[in-house]
């Protein structure tokens, strides 16, 4: 008797879950975890719970659960079952901002479950790494698993997995500067979201691009789409109760991201307040936000949001004429532009100072795309049909064919 109530406890969940009325979801997943008593069932109950805590932004719960089911797995002796374990935990820190864990957390799961290259556990275990490296700025490693994530989905037909594949591309292609591409990605992950239903518990990912295409065409001067789409997203955050999304000012964001513990979310608050006071003209205000923004991407290992803080405090300091530490900050540029390879293999010019489209190669280095032409060129002037291309600039990768091939 006890179990039939359980399961129904567990069945209203999931529907409540599927209709993103994630409070009440919780409360039944509660009362049916205390009542069942089969490990199968526990530890299913305890997987929806680490899905609705996510949702809610709890990520030290989540990190509870999936302990929770990482002592059922042992229990039921199953390496399949320990994988997911690990995979929540996983995520769980990667939204903490503790990326080497996640990571760490990623390359148990494929060694405990040694799950198939193609199935949902891979997908979402490389989306994950890949998630991890942009968050460390490790570019190169960030493309390829992104890649592999892609070809997983595509095969899979998981639209939902190859949405956030898109969203990660157009957060990469962003962050370096491209924001045409960075464009057409989000572009590609909302013809995709629209596709879900209104019920559908990945419709949320819907208003989270269009924030990010508003972000993005504000960068290219189209103001007024930026704050039609703005607008629009607010809206439906609001109505669905997505307060990681429903930000009616820099302050309340900021506090929704220090009570969720995202503290990427806190890094991309502290920067757009950073930007405001410097539009406001307000100098030292700016330097006190960049200050606590690197700080906060220190703590992250985040080259990247560190070196365009220390960019923009370059810029503050020769304002308020101090050129000796604006001396200072310039050398931290210099010094994460060599640590992130952040150079055009071809001709030799920083990527990411100006808006420019770049081009991954399938050794996953990047270069300028009006480089590529480069590429094409022979190594010799004879005209025979099996004379070798220019490899990659930057790794020297020796192949019989052209490195852009493969792409076009």
């Amino acid at each position: 008797m006890g179990q039939r109530i359980a399961r129904r406890h567990a069945d209203r969940g999931v529907t409540l879950y599927n209709h993103q009325d994630y409070i009440n979801a919780l409360i039944e997943f509660e009362n049916a975890y205390k009542r069942l008593s089969k490990n199968e069932d526990v530890f299913a109950v305890l997987n929806y719970m680490c899905l609705v805590y996510m949702e809610l932004g709890r990520y030290h719960d989540v990190l509870f659960c999936a302990k929770k089911q990482s002592m059922v797995s042992e229990q039921l002796q199953s390496c399949v079952l320990q994988a997911e374990a690990t995979f929540n935990m996983a995520r769980a820190y990667e939204r903490l901002g503790e990326y080497r864990t996640s990571i760490a957390l990623c390359n148990r799961c494929f060694n405990t479950g040694n799950p198939p290259d193609i199935s949902p556990l891979a997908g979402y275990t490389h989306l994950c790494l890949g998630n991890n490296y942009f968050g460390l700025s490790d570019v190169k490693n960030c493309f390829k698993h992104y890649d592999i994530t892609s070809h997983v989905a595509r095969i899979l037909c998981d639209a939902v997995l190859e949405c956030r594949v898109y969203m990660g591309l157009g957060q990469m292609f962003m962050a370096l500067q491209d924001n045409v591409t960075s464009l057409q990605n989000y572009v590609r992950a909302s013809e995709i979201a629209r596709q879900f239903t209104k019920d559908h518990p990945c419709a949320k990912y819907q208003r989270r691009v269009s924030v990010e295409i508003a972000v993005i065409c504000s960068r290219l001067g189209r103001l007024g789409e930026a704050l039609e789409m703005c607008e629009e997203a607010m809206k439906q955050a609001i109505a669905h109760g997505d307060r990681l999304r429903a930000y009616p000012r820099y302050q309340s964001a900021y506090a929704i991201a220090v009570e969720t513990g995202d503290r990427k979310c806190q890094l991309d608050v502290l920067s757009g307040m950073a930007l405001c006071a410097f539009g406001a003209q307000d100098l030292e205000q700016a330097v006190e936000i960049n200050e606590k923004v690197l700080t906060l991407s220190k703590e992250l290992e985040s080259k990247l949001d560190m070196l365009t803080c220390h960019r923009r405090l370059c810029d503050l300091y020769l304002y308020l004429d101090s050129p000796e530490v604006s001396c200072v900050h310039g050398f931290h540029v210099r010094q994460l532009l060599r640590d992130l390879q952040l150079y055009c293999g071809v001709c030799a010019e920083i990527i990411g100072e100006k808006d420019e489209k770049v081009r991954p190669l399938p050794c996953y280095h990047i270069i300028h795309e009006r480089c590529l032409v480069h590429l094409y060129r022979p190594t010799s002037s004879t005209s025979l049909p099996m004379q070798r291309r220019r490899p990659c600039p930057t790794c020297r990768h020796r192949m019989s064919m052209n490195p852009v091939s493969d792409i076009e």
